[in-house]
């Protein structure tokens, strides 16, 4: 069972919005950290507990056994006992998260490879519910407990203010992953509040919110039309739909970025910049610095560094960087698909590097905008590829769907089916209309940062806003409210 499917308090939810208000009130309210950390632990373990409150105690287990682990570290002088406590720790942490998100997904493959050898394997599934948000939050605290083991953050003694920051319910569920020597001392820290601060993050929200609802909601209906029944459109539709696919995906989960980073701001907390405009890149190792940079960032920091990424031979370093992908593929979900997408972008990956290294290659910046411009084609043409194994449910329907695109792609419908949708092609007018938005505003956080500075009256900032909050309203899907990382 998915995690995520019903989240009545997420983020473009009326309760959400209430919360937010009660919340920011009560938070101010107080002057001391203490008052402020508790109604920050208060307010994210009642909006996680509206998923389901049974796992709230998960939460307040594994974040109770990193702040005790991580303090016996800081105060340990023997090494091979620092090394123990962290193995500890990391057992405990990656032990929860296997049991819940691939014990069953292991023991059917080995059930699968058994039956295919000719052996009978019968054994136990568990059939557990996923908890929400589980990926995030254990690499947020694996994270602080290993710079805590390599003295880059000091282990903190607030165990409150610990609580508040393993839980902060702005990026609990989906992120960003932050680190402890960001987010840890804004949380422990006097934070004053901002006028300038608060209204950025309002205006970054009404941007998540109306990427999300108005156009990532709706591409959703495109979507799920053409590969709810794959072997009944030519390949045309089905390189339609997946171009669909790869910007919802985008303003969905950029979209929940944005909402999360604009709330925090309410709250006197920076976060980190999780996306920078991937579709602009023009190789994969430049959409990797775009996208989902808190994740791909930790991947690096944290697996391929420690595993002597860069360091070595030219092979060894490939070898990592092709691991460290499958990993990554595995981290977004139990299933062959997301293993086989990790795989695909680590043979890019390795790709890239090896043509680098052809006599007379030139990188980035040093390319002429021709040979720029081709690496933009060819760098969206391999992530669109690589969204179909993202998408679809298992490898038979992503085999449909590539052999619709690769074989069929003229081909006459003779079932008859066609693509619909109840506000036409307006859906796709908000898409484009947002992609030369980000492309003009390609050097900023977000595209509505520059309000402020651009001399705009008062009245013509207000109107784009009521007229952004109505297109989001009257154009809101409303069976497609939950975000798609939820499930990761």
């Amino acid at each position: 069972m998915v995690a995520g499917e019903v989240f009545p308090v997420n983020f473009v939810s009326l309760t959400f919005a209430i919360m937010l208000v009660v919340v920011f009130a009560l938070h101010w309210a107080g002057r001391s950290r203490a008052w402020r950390n508790g109604v920050l632990l208060v307010a994210s373990y009642i909006f996680y507990g509206f998923w389901d409150w049974r796992f709230c105690g998960l939460l307040f287990f594994t974040s109770t056994v990193d702040f005790l682990i991580s303090g016996a570290i800081s105060i340990e002088t023997r090494v091979a006992r620092r090394r123990w406590l962290l193995a500890t720790n990391c057992a405990i942490s990656l032990g929860i998260l296997g049991v819940f998100k691939y014990y069953d997904f292991f023991v059917l493959s080995f059930e699968r490879a058994a039956l295919a050898l000719g052996w009978t394997a019968d054994l136990p599934l568990l059939q557990v519910v996923l908890p929400v948000g589980i990926s995030f939050y254990t690499f947020q605290s694996l994270a602080y407990l290993i710079d805590v083991y390599r003295g880059h953050v000091t282990a903190t003694r607030d165990y409150l203010g610990f609580l508040a920051y393993v839980s902060f319910f702005p990026q609990l569920v989906a992120g960003p992953i932050e680190r402890a020597p960001s987010l840890l001392p804004q949380i422990l820290g006097d934070r004053v509040f901002s006028g300038e601060a608060a209204r950025n993050g309002l205006r970054q929200m009404l941007y998540g919110f109306f990427v999300k609802v108005a156009i990532a909601d709706n591409l959703a209906l495109f979507v799920e039309q053409i590969y709810g029944t794959p072997s009944a459109f030519n390949g045309a539709k089905l390189l339609f739909a997946t171009v669909c696919f790869a910007f919802q995906i985008y303003w969905d989960f950029s979209g929940y970025s944005h909402i999360a980073t604009g709330t925090a701001k309410l709250f006197g907390v920076q976060l980190m910049q999780n996306f920078r405009y991937p579709y602009l890149a023009c190789d994969i190792r430049d959409f990797w610095r775009r996208w989902h940079i808190s994740l791909s960032t930790w991947f690096r920091d944290y697996v391929y560094i420690p595993l002597g990424g860069s360091r070595g031979t030219f092979g060894k370093t490939l070898a990592l960087l092709m691991t460290t992908f499958v990993i990554s593929g595995l981290w977004h979900g139990a299933s062959w698909n997301f293993v086989i997408w990790g795989v695909w972008h680590g043979g890019g990956m390795v790709g890239l590097l090896l043509w680098e290294r052809r006599p007379g290659a030139t990188r980035g910046a040093q390319a002429g905008w021709l040979r720029r411009g081709v690496g933009w084609v060819a760098t969206m043409a391999f992530v669109l590829i690589g969204w179909v194994w993202f998408r679809c449910q298992d490898m038979g329907q992503a085999s449909e769907v590539f052999s619709g695109i690769f074989c069929r792609f003229f081909e006459e419908e003779t079932s008859g089916q066609f693509v619909r949708h109840r506000f036409g092609i307006v859906p796709l007018v908000f898409a484009a209309a947002a992609f030369v938005a980000e492309w003009a505003r390609r050097g900023a956080a977000f595209p509505l940062d520059w309000l402020d500075r651009a001399g705009w009256p008062v009245w013509a900032r207000w109107s784009l806003y009521a007229t952004m909050i109505w297109v989001a309203l009257f154009y809101r899907n409303p069976g497609a409210d939950s975000f798609i990382y939820f499930q990761f």
